[in-house]
């Protein structure tokens, strides 16, 4: 669905562009999946390229693709992380802050799920990394981009079952600091 929000076609039938109310989109495996205009009423336009990449943008790629060997795949999802940031920045890295950087990083991982953000938070900080090479920013700024912790099944139970507590409590050695902890006081 990503794909189909930043995809020009679906942009200009979402915006009323177009007279023609149904895409047909190639899918995986080849599956072809087809929709209609009233499901992107919602979407917002996407950002569609007007012009060519800034400079930076091409010797960023450039010097990926050369000292990390990065697939185009990478790099065009690389690419298109920092372009956001200079379009929401500006053009001059040189003066961007921490305050910004970090505040861009949080207003984008709010529209965004778990996975899109980690990938937007690796290749900010991998641009930020060039441009420091580059002297074009502040030395610690790639630190300014959060972490983002999203861990699977990390919950704990509410509560363990009595049958639970004794499978946990005869699990312990007895002569160790575990058994202290989970028995039971008396």
């Amino acid at each position: 669905m990503h794909f189909l929000a930043t995809c020009p076609a679906v942009t200009a039938l979402c915006c009323g562009a177009e007279e023609t109310t149904t895409i047909l989109a190639s899918g995986q495996n080849g599956f072809t999946p087809t929709w209609s205009k009233g499901e992107f009423a919602n979407l917002a336009p996407a950002r569609v390229p007007t012009g060519p990449e800034p400079e930076l943008i091409v010797s960023f790629r450039d010097w990926f693709r050369q000292h990390r060997g990065a697939a185009e795949s990478t790099l065009h999802q690389y690419a298109r992380g920092a372009a956001a940031l200079i379009d929401t920045l500006g053009a001059d890295p040189s003066c961007w802050n921490a305050v910004q950087v970090r505040k861009f990083m949080l207003d984008r991982s709010r529209r965004c799920g778990a996975g899109t953000t980690q990938k937007l938070i690796t290749s900010l900080r991998a641009f930020l990394r060039y441009l420091r090479f580059r002297g074009l920013c502040s030395s610690d700024l790639d630190q300014a981009v959060p972490a983002f912790a999203h861990w699977r099944l990390a919950r704990l139970p509410r509560c363990l079952s009595s049958e639970e507590v004794d499978r946990l409590i005869a699990a312990c050695d007895d002569r160790s600091r575990d058994a202290c902890v989970i028995a039971p006081s008396s």
